[in-house]
């Protein structure tokens, strides 16, 4: 079952793919331009003459004309911009490592508790305790995991300006 989904991923994701494309120009017996994509339809003798065209490129995209000022600006804006984010992740990670030790006392004194847990009730309070403990594990592993794709994030973008400026460095 697997196979047979990985397979139609891939068929579409191949079918879907662009193609770059020849297409041939020549002149038919009648003096008739014609135009195709098969060289087999050339004829023989015109086919040395035969005119190669790759497909087109589509409309070009228009260039902005932004100055070095501006763009100079606009990365010093996204600096000072990360530079909150970065202070707010950070904030964030400490108050992520303060839970985590939490935690990790809680679980320890979970693994008391259950040497101690002898009769009934003591088994069910137990059992409530560890029940409790797992959903704040969830909900610390699910804020964990939205920090960590924010850190990402934060570093993709710090990544593009150190490769802008780097770029522009290089311009010169």
């Amino acid at each position: 079952m697997k196979k047979m989904r990985w397979s139609i991923c891939l068929v579409i994701i191949f079918m879907s793919t662009p193609v770059l494309g020849e297409f041939y120009r020549y002149v038919d017996k009648s003096g008739n331009v014609k135009f195709t994509d098969d060289l087999g339809q050339v004829p023989v003798e015109q086919r040395p003459k035969a005119k190669t065209y790759m497909e087109s490129k589509g409309i070009p995209e228009e260039k902005t004309d932004i100055s070095d000022a501006e763009k100079e600006k606009t990365v010093q804006d996204s600096t000072a911009e990360l530079d909150q984010i970065k202070i707010q992740l950070d904030k964030e990670k400490l108050e992520l490592e303060k839970e985590y030790e939490a935690m990790m006392k809680e679980q320890d004194a979970l693994s008391e508790a259950s040497k101690k847990a002898k009769t009934r009730v003591l088994i069910q309070k137990f059992n409530k305790s560890v029940l409790a403990f797992n959903e704040k594990t969830a909900g610390y592993a699910k804020k964990r995991r939205a920090l960590d794709a924010r850190i990402v994030k934060y570093n993709s973008e710090v990544k593009q300006i150190l490769e802008k400026k780097l770029e522009k460095m290089q311009k010169k």
